[in-house]
């Protein structure tokens, strides 16, 4: 929406964050990863951001927040950790369970916060979209651009989609995703695998289903829950690929599943007719 009234995106690339690991929501510290993981990650963030993104030069920037968070000198780190105080670390809420759990912080935890609200500083950013558990570090961005003498960006924070699982935020790191480079079956049968109860939280965070058609869809005097099921899958698996492509997935489920018919896109092999051992 912002890229289709005009502005111009700007998907910074955490490649140096990485290195750390965001500590949002974990109860536990975040493995480092190593430069050639760091890379391969990013390249299939900027494949997968263009089937959402307007990846146009004049629509979208990308950056690296290497570029600035490597050259900053040990002098410039401390002058930055002078911007936060403990008190505000040990308010995050993981980090204050942590604490009454006895579970180790790491310092260099504390770092995250800071290193991705001083993104906001290097890009001057005006907005910056997170969910709802990137508050503290949307926020941290504010307070950097104030101390440095920058307006205080706007932050706009969205509710978290649950996961497959139907319990914890879909994640890539707990396998109970939903990716949108996966072929047409494979998203359609995942999305159709998640609790009933889930479903309204999948129609309006990722369609724009009107609310009144939602309510009739999940009402089950109006609706079978699968059918509002399938109804959701289709517009998904339409949004990353094409309609063609979500009806074919909606049929090859059916057959499968609901009809119990072998599936449509099986292998023949050929095997000799002598005995095999």
């Amino acid at each position: 929406l912002f890229q289709d009234i005009g502005h111009k995106a700007v998907l910074i690339v955490g490649d140096y964050t990485a290195k750390i690991g965001d500590p949002s929501g974990r109860d536990i510290t975040r493995p480092v990863l190593d430069d050639n993981t760091i890379a391969r990650n990013a390249q299939t963030y900027l494949d997968q951001a263009g089937l959402i993104i307007d990846t146009a030069p004049d629509k979208l920037e990308v950056r690296h927040n290497s570029e600035w968070l490597a050259t900053l000198s040990f002098s410039d780190v401390l002058h930055l950790t002078g911007q936060v105080t403990v008190q505000q670390m040990l308010h995050r809420e993981n980090f204050k369970q942590r604490m009454a759990d006895e579970r180790e912080i790491v310092v260099s935890e504390f770092m995250y916060p800071l290193m991705q609200g001083y993104d906001s500083v290097m890009i001057e950013a005006d907005v910056e979209l997170g969910g709802t558990d990137q508050t503290f570090n949307n926020l941290m961005g504010r307070q950097l651009q104030e101390r440095g003498g920058q307006a205080k960006q706007v932050v706009m924070v969205m509710p978290l989609l649950v996961g497959l699982d139907g319990h914890e935020k879909m994640s890539k790191s707990k396998g109970n995703y939903v990716g949108v480079t996966d072929e047409p079956n494979d998203m359609f049968g995942k999305l159709m695998s998640i609790p009933d109860r889930l479903m309204r939280n999948y129609f309006e965070l990722l369609t724009d289903v009107p609310e009144a058609r939602i309510d009739s869809l999940l009402n089950a005097q109006h609706t079978h829950p699968r059918d509002a099921k399938d109804v959701l899958a289709r517009i998904i698996v339409e949004q990353y690929h094409d309609i063609a492509s979500a009806n074919a997935a909606s049929e090859e489920f059916r057959r499968r599943f609901s009809e119990h018919e072998l599936p449509g896109d099986m292998q023949v092999k050929s095997v000799a007719t002598s005995p095999i051992g």
